[in-house]
This record gives structure tokens, C-alpha cells and sequence, in this order.
């Protein structure tokens, strides 16, 4: 019964990251939209009401932002995922290695528990906002750590983890 238990509480915290995930890129998406929006009817409409802008007028942002809803539904499939660091050594040197480098990218240590789990930041607030808040996790595994965040962003950690623990021989 608490195997069943644990599957439903990582499910449950899966499927609200997922959400949650989702949310923020449509809010994204849809400020976007609104800058475009605005630029086009300031540029072009020599006063002229807002739904003339377009085709279908007032449907044709719905439309848009029905769009909007399906694009980021799909997006934290796509544009999230995890990545394995493989290191040897004591929890201690590999973390204050990753410490180091997560620092020099930028990224600051939010929270670090008991089993040696650790999730990073963006250290500046432009650069929490340009990457929408997003976190960088770190899962203590089996032959290093898991790195899980935004896909774009954990490819270039995982390189230049590679190469910082291929460097060292551990």
C-alpha cells in the first residue's frame, strides 16, 4: 500500500509541474501576444477601433489565444527534461563543484536538503524573469546527480559538466 501511496504523491507532483509549467508559458505567450498587439494597432490603425485590426476581428483573438493555450499545453513536454551527471568522489567535492560552476553561469543555491538535493536560480531578477522563474533541479542519483530544468539550458550544463568531470579523472 505505500508503494501505491509514493506512485500517487510523484504523480500528483509530476502533473502540477506540468501545470504549473504550462501556465507560465501561456502568460508568457499571451503578454507577447498582447506587445504584438499593440504595436501593430498603434502602428496601423490611425485610430480606427481595435477589431478592425483583423479579419474576423474580436474572434481572431480568441483565436489567437486559443492557439496560445495549445502551444504551451505541448510546451513542457518539449521543452523540459532531465539529464544525468555522472561524477565520483564525496557528495561534498562533487557538490562544491557544481556549486562553483552554477555560479559562474550565473545561477545561485536556493535549497539544499538532507539528501543532498539541490535546486538553483538565476541570481539576478532579469534573469529569473528571462527564464520565467524556472529552476534548475539537482537529484542525487546512483553515479552522480540528475539535473532536471529547461531542456535548452540543461544541455549546455550537462557539456560543460562533462567536461568538468572528465577534466578532474573522476
Amino acid at each position: 500500500m505505500r508503494k501505491v501511496t509514493n506512485f500517487v504523491r510523484i504523480c500528483y507532483i509530476c502533473s502540477m509541474k506540468y501545470l504549473i509549467r504550462s501556465l507560465k508559458y501561456f502568460l508568457y505567450l499571451l503578454f507577447l501576444l498582447v506587445i504584438f498587439v499593440a504595436v501593430i494597432y498603434f502602428v496601423s490603425a490611425k485610430g480606427e477601433p481595435l477589431e478592425s485590426l483583423f479579419r474576423n476581428g474580436y474572434n481572431s483573438l480568441w483565436t489567437m489565444a486559443l492557439v496560445l493555450a495549445i502551444l504551451s499545453a505541448c510546451y513542457p513536454r518539449f521543452g523540459y527534461g532531465k539529464r544525468r551527471i555522472r561524477a565520483t568522489g564525496t557528495a561534498d567535492e562533487i557538490i562544491a563543484k557544481i556549486e562553483a560552476h552554477m555560479n559562474a553561469r550565473g545561477y545561485e543555491l536556493e535549497s539544499r536538503d538532507a539528501e543532498d538535493n539541490l535546486v538553483f536560480r538565476q541570481a539576478t531578477f532579469l534573469g529569473r524573469l528571462g527564464k520565467m522563474f524556472d529552476k534548475v533541479y539537482f537529484t542525487r542519483a546512483l553515479s552522480g546527480y540528475e539535473m532536471e530544468g529547461r531542456l535548452k539550458e540543461i544541455v549546455r550544463l550537462d557539456t560543460a559538466f562533462f567536461q568538468i568531470f572528465e577534466e578532474t579523472g573522476e
